[in-house]
């Protein structure tokens, strides 16, 4: 029996003019275009969020669009990014070992 897991997924990232956003693999742009994003959880079908990156600064969003975290400096992806929890850390602090 197939899991989620073992899908191919549903959504890919997509580079332009040094801009990254998500879409959804009918083509559906699900994200605004960012500095960068981090799908690694939502990529791997593992979590239904990616931390996008603007001016230095991270933020959680669902894959839906709603931003679901303030921005911060960093943000750790165990936890809610990679579907581990439901939780997240994230730090203001400028020189955070281990966060994106």
């Amino acid at each position: 029996m197939e899991t989620k897991k073992d899908r191919q997924p549903d959504y890919y990232v997509v580079s332009k003019n040094n801009r990254q956003a998500i879409f959804h693999k009918s083509g559906k742009q699900i994200s605004n275009w960012f500095d960068s994003v981090h799908p690694k959880g939502l990529l791997k079908n593992q979590s239904d969020y990616y931390v996008a990156e603007n001016k230095n600064q991270c933020a959680i969003f669902h894959k839906s669009g709603r931003q679901v975290s303030n921005w911060h400096f960093h943000i750790f992806s165990e936890g809610l990014v990679q579907g581990q929890s439901e939780y997240y850390i994230a730090s203001n602090e400028i020189d955070v070992k281990g966060a994106k």
